[in-house]
């Protein structure tokens, strides 16, 4: 398994699809020591098997009042930390967007620009 994909499994609490390609990885920390981090995530991957692994994450669309909270803010958390092969204006751009919050108080936010899924971790308990 390439770095890239493990360091996607941990943030994400679980594998990517078998057949997703291209993974791209980037975790930006605001500085040592801080327990915050943005997780920046890319993969290829056709739409319906991403639409399948982003129900498998328990991501909701804009028609469930929780995932709205995320929606459109909750991919602008740290541009001057998004690496670039981030798109400029996620919220206006990607497609099939949902989002849930996470156990730890932090937030996932997926979307789709063909052939790639966008997903952007916001990590609470983050270790430098």
């Amino acid at each position: 398994m390439s770095p890239a994909r493990t360091r996607a499994a941990a943030a994400l609490g679980t594998p990517l699809p078998p057949s997703s390609t291209d993974v791209a990885f980037h975790r930006w920390l605001p500085a040592p020591g801080i327990d915050y981090a943005v997780v920046y995530l890319r993969f290829r991957l056709g739409r319906a098997e991403g639409l399948a692994f982003r129900d498998r994450l328990e991501l909701r669309t804009g028609d469930d009042a929780t995932a709205r909270v995320y929606l459109g803010t909750g991919w602008h958390l740290a541009p001057e930390g998004a690496p670039a092969w981030w798109p400029a204006d996620p919220a206006a751009t990607l497609t099939e967007q949902a989002a849930r919050a996470t156990d730890t108080g932090g937030w996932i936010v997926a979307g789709y620009s063909a052939p790639y899924w966008y997903l952007l971790v916001n990590e609470t308990r983050a270790q430098d």
